[in-house]
């Protein structure tokens, strides 16, 4: 066993919480049945098996991305207000930018719709080799108050579609139901983030980014 004195001069306060967590030591304190832990962001990146040189390539892959960072939201019962991406090009050259949501949701539409104006925004002088999705400044979905406007009937449309997706790929796989734009690279869009990933929502180690 590693002597956590050890650990805390190698790694500092982190040092100390990996050697309590590997030892089964908690300190926090005891929930309530039924209570759910505080999550700060929801995200999934990829890199991909080329670079991307065109507004397909990377609507593809955002689209991908987004599918699963809504899908998760729906299940911790989530929207978030702001949505930020990870832009990674060729060189290995990385930098995050993010913008608000018109509208607290967790909708496929909405995620892409402003991944992809934020991707268009600061778009990268040389091609992309990786891109990441993350939906920040969450709020619990019962929270949140109900609108009569347009755009919130829209929403609920949106999010009713999402779930009709959610049951099918849940009973016949992920692959089994797909947006037309995935069909035109197959290798590109061969990947289910959702399932093939570990998604770590919270960051429980400083400076580190899950």
């Amino acid at each position: 066993m590693t002597d956590v004195r050890f650990l805390e001069q190698i790694l500092g306060k982190n040092g100390v919480m990996l050697w309590q967590f590997a030892n089964g030591l908690d300190q926090s304190p005891v929930s309530n049945i039924g209570a759910k832990s505080m999550i700060k962001s929801i995200g999934n990146s990829t890199t991909t098996p080329r670079d991307l040189v065109t507004d397909e390539d990377i609507k593809i892959i955002l689209y991908v991305l987004c599918e699963s960072v809504s899908a998760r939201m729906r299940e911790y019962d989530f929207v978030c207000r702001t949505v930020q991406i990870g832009i990674r090009d060729q060189e290995l050259h990385f930098y995050e930018r993010q913008g608000a949501m018109t509208y607290p949701n967790r909708t496929v539409k909405d995620l892409f719709d402003q991944s992809f104006f934020l991707f268009k925004l600061h778009r990268p002088e040389k091609p992309v080799r990786s891109l990441s999705v993350r939906a920040c400044q969450l709020s619990v979905m019962g929270n949140e108050q109900l609108s009569l406007f347009p755009e919130e009937f829209k929403l609920q449309k949106l999010e009713q579609l999402d779930r009709a997706i959610d049951k099918l790929r849940e009973r016949y796989g992920h692959f089994s139901i797909q947006r037309g734009i995935m069909l035109t690279d197959p290798e590109l869009s061969n990947l289910d983030p959702k399932h093939d990933h570990i998604i770590h929502p919270v960051r429980f180690i400083a400076n580190i980014n899950f």
